[in-house]
């Protein structure tokens, strides 16, 4: 029975290292898709939080979220985004689109 045991483990390790050598190495063109969080902020009563995805290449996407209620607004190219003081407005500017 433990040599069982023994070599079960053993062709598992074997059976996921060979899998982890079989995966294409990343390149250039994958950075693409990678995204960055930028311009993160909550409101001044905590309700609401609002950050930028910034994808490598292309337009960024503003999302504006309600903490409590799950409600969820977004802003195409939309970018350096402010609360107002009591939280219930939202201020941004709108990127001009990415010529590609």
């Amino acid at each position: 029975m433990r040599r069982f045991v023994c070599l079960f483990v053993l062709s598992a390790f074997a059976t996921t290292l060979a899998h982890a050598q079989a995966k294409r190495p990343l390149d250039h063109t994958v950075y693409d898709d990678w995204k960055s969080i930028v311009d993160r902020r909550l409101s001044n009563d905590g309700g609401w939080m609002l950050y930028a995805l910034n994808p490598q290449e292309g337009d960024a996407e503003l999302h504006v979220h309600s903490v409590q209620g799950g409600t969820e607004y977004l802003a195409s190219r939309g970018r350096s985004a402010r609360f107002s003081s009591d939280g219930d407005w939202v201020v941004f500017l709108i990127k001009p689109e990415l010529a590609l």
